[in-house]
C-alpha cells in the first residue's frame, strides 16, 4: 500500500475515545485539524488515526513533517518531494501535485503546520478544491481558519488512569527494574498532574526515573524546566525539553501575545475576563484590546477556556503558567502587575463585603481564592485543603507561622525542606487569599487565627 508512515519506536498509551472520534471524524469532514498545547501529543496520535484510516484511503496516506521547514514558499515543493514528484519549484508542483491526486483516495497528514498557517491553509484549499476524495488531517497549535475544517481539540492524558499508564511503560524502558509500587502511586498520581497530563512532559520526567525516585522526581517540579530535559537525542530542539517546548510557543506569538501571556500569569487559579482587562492592561496593552488577544492565546493553545456556572472562565496550563511568569520576573514587570492583581481583588473583596447583605454573598470568597488557589482542582495538593474560615491551606498555614516568627523566605525553605522559589510562591498565595500586601499583615492574621500546629524553626 503506498504512504510513508513510519512504524511507531514505543508503545501507544490511552487514547481509545479520541482515535474513535478521529476516525469517525475523518470518514464525513475532508480536512480534519488535531490542535492543542505543545507536547499534549498531537504527532503521535495523527499518526496512529493516519494508520487506522488505511483501508479507507487505498491509494496512499502520507506524512509530511512541516517542523523543520521554515520558508512558507517550501512547503509545496516538501510535499511534493514526500509524493516522489519531480523537483519542481512552487508553481509547477502545484499543479503537478493536483495532477498526482486528482481522482485518487488519500489522506495527507500535514504535521506541524503553526508556524506556516497561512502557506498550508492555501495548499489545503487548492488540493480539497480540486481532488474531490482527498482528505487532510492536519496537526497544528492553530486552526488553519478554513472554511470546511473540522477541528478537535487534543486533551491531555486522564490522571491518573493514562497518565500513570505513560509514565510506568516509559520508565520501564530506561530503567527495567522500574516498579511503580503501591507507595509510589501517591507521588506519581501528584506529578502526572502537576506535568498537566501532558506526554511528552510525562516522557521527560520518566527518563528522570533511571536516577530519581518518583517522590524525588514530584519534589523538584517546582522548577519544571530544569527538571525534564534530555529527550531523545534524534527529535527536534522543541521536543528535547520541556523549556524547549515552550519556549517555541512563546516564540510563535505576536510581542502583543507574549506581554499578555506573562501578565496572566499572575493568576494562579484561573481568570475571568473583567479580571484579566483590570489586572493585565497597560503599558502597551489597551483595555479594549485584552478580549482579542486572549481569544488568540486561545487559538494558539495557550489559554485553556472552561465553563463555570455558566460563564467562561480561563487559565493557563501550570507549565505555561510558570514559564509566563520566569518571563514576566526577567521583564521587569513582575512587581507592577501583582500589585494591580492585589488592589483589583481588594477592591472586589471590599466591593462583595459592602453588600454582603444581598444574595450571592456566599459566592465572593469561592470567587478571590479561585482566582488565587494554583491548584483549583486540588489534583496535586500535598496538604489538606483549607478548612472552613481558614482560606489557606495547611502547608500555607505553616508558612504563615513562620512568618510570625520573623523568618526569611530562604529560612522558611530551610525549613520545611521545599526550594525558595516554592516558599516564595506560597508567600505569594498567602497575600492574594488574604487579600493583604505586607509579610506583617501576614504575622498579624496569624496571631489572631493560627493554631499551635505549624512547624518551629530549626535549632
Amino acid at each position: 500500500m503506498a504512504g510513508n508512515l513510519p512504524a511507531p519506536l514505543t508503545s501507544f498509551v490511552g487514547r481509545r475515545h479520541e482515535l474513535a472520534e478521529i476516525g469517525r471524524l475523518l470518514a464525513v469532514r475532508r480536512l480534519l485539524t488535531l490542535t492543542g498545547v505543545g507536547g499534549v501529543g498531537k504527532t503521535r496520535l495523527a499518526i496512529q488515526a493516519a494508520a487506522a484510516a488505511r483501508p479507507a484511503n487505498p491509494d496512499g496516506v502520507w506524512l509530511v513533517d512541516l517542523a523543520p521547514v521554515r520558508d512558507p514558499a517550501a512547503v509545496v515543493t516538501t510535499v511534493a518531494g514526500l509524493l516522489q514528484l519531480p523537483d519542481l519549484d512552487a508553481g509547477p508542483a502545484l499543479g503537478s501535485l493536483v495532477d498526482r491526486l486528482s481522482g485518487r483516495r488519500a489522506l495527507i497528514l500535514l504535521d506541524n503546520c503553526e508556524h506556516l498557517t497561512a502557506a498550508c491553509a492555501e495548499l489545503a484549499k487548492t488540493l480539497l478544491s480540486a481532488c474531490p476524495q482527498l482528505r487532510l488531517l492536519v496537526t497544528s497549535r492553530q486552526m488553519l481558519g478554513l472554511t470546511g475544517e473540522q477541528v478537535f481539540a487534543v486533551p491531555s492524558l486522564s490522571v491518573p488512569d493514562e497518565a500513570l499508564q505513560l509514565l510506568r511503560e516509559r520508565a520501564t524502558a530506561v530503567r527495567p527494574d522500574f516498579r511503580l509500587t503501591e507507595a509510589a502511586c501517591a507521588p506519581a498520581t501528584r506529578l502526572c498532574a502537576a506535568l498537566d497530563g501532558l506526554p511528552l512532559a510525562i516522557e521527560l520526567a520518566a527518563s528522570r526515573l533511571r536516577t530519581l525516585t518518583v517522590e524525588q522526581a514530584a519534589d523538584r517540579l517546582d522548577d519544571p524546566f530544569t527538571l525534564l530535559t534530555g529527550g531523545c537525542t534524534t527529535a527536534s530542539p522543541r521536543q528535547r525539553s520541556l523549556r524547549g517546548m515552550v519556549d517555541w510557543s512563546y516564540e510563535l506569538c505576536t510581542p502583543a501575545e507574549q506581554r499578555l501571556w506573562r501578565r496572566l500569569s499572575v493568576f494562579r487559579g484561573g481568570f475571568d475576563l473583567d479580571a484579566a482587562e483590570e489586572v493585565c492592561s497597560g503599558h502597551g496593552i489597551a483595555d479594549h484590546e485584552v478580549l482579542d488577544l486572549v481569544d488568540r492565546l486561545i487559538s494558539k493553545s495557550v489559554v485553556l477556556v472552561h465553563d463555570h456556572d455558566g460563564m467562561p472562565r480561563y487559565r493557563l496550563l501550570r507549565t505555561f503558567l510558570e514559564y509566563g511568569r520566569c518571563r514576566l520576573r526577567s521583564s521587569g514587570e513582575e512587581r507592577h502587575v501583582l500589585r494591580r492583581h492585589h488592589d483589583f481583588h481588594l477592591g472586589l473583596a471590599e466591593r462583595l463585603a459592602s453588600r454582603c447583605h444581598l444574595p450571592g454573598r456566599r459566592e465572593a470568597p469561592g470567587r478571590l481564592r479561585a482566582d488565587a488557589d494554583p491548584d483549583p482542582d486540588g489534583a496535586t495538593r500535598r496538604t489538606a485543603p483549607a478548612t472552613d474560615g481558614n482560606p489557606l491551606s495547611r502547608r500555607e498555614t505553616e508558612v504563615a507561622a513562620l512568618v510570625a516568627q520573623g523568618m526569611t523566605n530562604r529560612q522558611i525553605a530551610s525549613t520545611l525542606g521545599v526550594s525558595p522559589r516554592t516558599a516564595d510562591r506560597h508567600i505569594e498565595n498567602i497575600l492574594v487569599k488574604l487579600v493583604v500586601g505586607r509579610r506583617a499583615q501576614i504575622a498579624a492574621w496569624w496571631s489572631e487565627h493560627g493554631t499551635p500546629t505549624a512547624p518551629m524553626p530549626a535549632p
